[in-house]
């Protein structure tokens, strides 16, 4: 609807888990390496953590969109935790095309309690067992089974307990079968509990999500804006963004909820930025206060009212209606007086006389009686003021002192928002890019590369194109997973802070391993000089 008229190719702001316009935050970036160190080396439970709609399945579904592209992970999810072990086991079957074993298809529900009980752990047994069998088939053929729980905090503790059997399912040297265990704050206090202390152990890797902070809640909605197909600047006034994440408390998914509908309140306006009143009226709308605040206005309102009237009839009972008359009358003229221009005891230019029609009068009764002058509009329409500007000699600008104007702060805050660095600085003047770097950014491999820093990290364009190649030359030598043990480098990368990238680059298990290059290539981190870059490709480029 209103993607037209924001210059967008699509929405940005879906609140479903679109691996698309996935934004690497700090703890989002703990979590996407969680998957790929856990998976990758086989270390059998995973557990990701955090409070709803901040993104666990959507970290889930990004790392996986990149790995089944090369078909070598086979995922079995399970949305509905709140089953039976033995039930989740024949989830397991049923995904991977399995047969159950004869002794459990077989089962009759006709069967007595106790004969069913005397046969229900050799029926277990029998899944596991043959479970185990079909575990070590798809190893050998390189495949990682992956068993995704997803709002496990809702399993029961017994299912819970028992896949401690699942674990167990290992050869000797890993794990056959890979569970993540995503839930929220509750699972970490059910894994707490004393009957669940052996499963808590083999958890190997835990992640937790934490919401955004302010800065990265604007760098999370320039990041989608800019996915869908407008860069540069942002539809949103720099205090709406200071208002979204205070409504929002950082939760990616009420932010998208709150934008999505600050947008389409925009478009229907009729307007190009989204301010604070937009964003006051929307949340209000989607939280549910509109009818509830106005009615409670309304009920303000008509209490005030109320008293005043009463106030009014009181004193006319008690004192009679002269002090009434009088106090009416200076009301009406301190009101004349406050419509006429302040005397601020600066000489004026007198305006000049113009021709006017007779204008009504209205003669107010009182003590202090005056008439009140209520001019009538022209019968002809007015010039446009550009065309009385014009009409006006220029004036000699003559030198004078310097006055300060009072600047209204609201203004201020609703200016438009640019491409202004982290931390507040003026934006540096971007060095000449020359046609050996945009070469080689756009050559094969490095443009892959490229894309996906690009896609990954949202401070990523805000980077020269030197910089950015750095980063590329870095990739190439260690790919994603170790481009991620960079941690420090890149939150100061998010900060726009180039030295201490630098630094980090040098203090680094990569530069003991490179040597030379390594000390060369930060430097030029710091430096921001292409022609050291090309000079440093040439002779140590991959």
């Amino acid at each position: 609807m209103y993607l037209q008229h924001f210059g967008l190719n699509q929405e940005p702001f879906h609140i479903t888990p679109d691996p698309r316009f996935f934004y690497l935050s700090p703890s989002h970036k703990e979590a996407f390496a969680a998957f790929i160190y856990g998976i990758k080396n086989r270390k059998g439970f995973i557990a990701v953590i955090g409070e709803v709609g901040l993104g666990k399945t959507t970290v889930l579904r990004t790392y996986l969109d990149q790995k089944n592209s090369k078909g070598k992970i086979k995922t079995i999810f399970v949305f509905n935790p709140n089953i039976t072990f033995k039930g989740l086991v024949k989830i397991i079957y049923a995904e991977l095309g399995l047969s159950l074993p004869q002794s459990t298809a077989s089962e009759n529900s006709e069967d007595s309690s106790r004969a069913a009980q005397s046969t229900a752990s050799d029926e277990i047994f029998d899944l596991v067992h043959n479970l185990h069998l079909e575990m070590i088939r798809e190893f050998s053929e390189g495949t990682t089974v992956v068993l995704i729980i997803d709002e496990a905090q809702n399993m029961p503790v017994d299912t819970l307990e028992n896949l401690r059997l699942l674990s167990n399912l290992e050869s000797s040297t890993s794990k056959l079968l890979q569970i993540v265990l995503i839930g929220q704050p509750e699972l970490e206090k059910t894994l707490n509990r004393q009957e669940l202390r052996q499963l808590k152990q083999r958890i190997a890797i835990r992640a937790i999500l934490r919401p955004l902070n302010k800065k990265q809640t604007r760098d999370y909605i320039r990041h989608r804006i800019k996915r869908a197909g407008r860069p540069g600047r942002l539809p949103f006034t720099r205090s709406a963004l200071a208002l979204i994440y205070k409504k929002t408390h950082g939760t990616p998914r009420s932010i998208n909820i709150l934008c999505d509908n600050a947008l389409i309140t925009a478009y229907g306006y009729g307007k190009d930025k989204v301010g604070t009143a937009i964003i006051r009226e929307v949340y209000q709308d989607i939280s549910g206060q509109s009818f509830h605040g106005r009615k409670k206005l309304a009920y303000s309102m008509t209490a005030a009212f109320g008293l005043v009237v009463a106030a009014v009839l009181l004193a006319g009972w008690q004192y009679g209606p002269e002090p009434l008359i009088k106090w009416t009358s200076k009301l009406q003229s301190a009101a004349f007086s406050l419509s006429k221009p302040q005397d601020s005891g600066q000489p004026t230019t007198p305006e000049p006389i113009q021709e006017t029609r007779p204008s009504h009068q209205a003669e107010v009764s009182g003590p202090d009686t005056r008439v009140l002058q209520m001019p009538v509009p022209p019968l002809l329409p007015q010039e446009p003021e550009s065309a009385i500007q014009a009409s006006v000699p220029p004036q000699p600008s003559q030198p004078g002192p310097e006055v300060a104007y009072p600047v209204s702060t609201q203004a201020v805050l609703d200016q438009d928002v640019k491409d202004i660095p982290p931390n507040g600085s003026a934006p540096a003047e971007q060095e000449p890019l020359t046609q050996e770097i945009t070469r080689l950014l756009t050559d094969t491999p490095r443009k892959r590369i490229h894309d996906q820093l690009d896609a990954f990290f949202s401070f990523y364009d805000l980077l020269s194109p030197t910089r950015q190649l750095v980063l590329v030359e870095m990739y190439q030598q260690m790919s994603m997973n170790g481009f991620l043990t960079f941690e420090r480098m890149i939150d100061a990368l998010y900060e726009q802070d180039f030295d201490e990238a630098s630094r980090q680059m040098i203090f680094s298990q990569w530069h003991d391993r490179i040597g030379r290059p390594a000390d060369e290539l930060a430097r030029i981190m710091k430096s921001n000089d292409p022609r050291e870059l090309t000079q440093w490709i040439a002779r140590h480029g991959s």
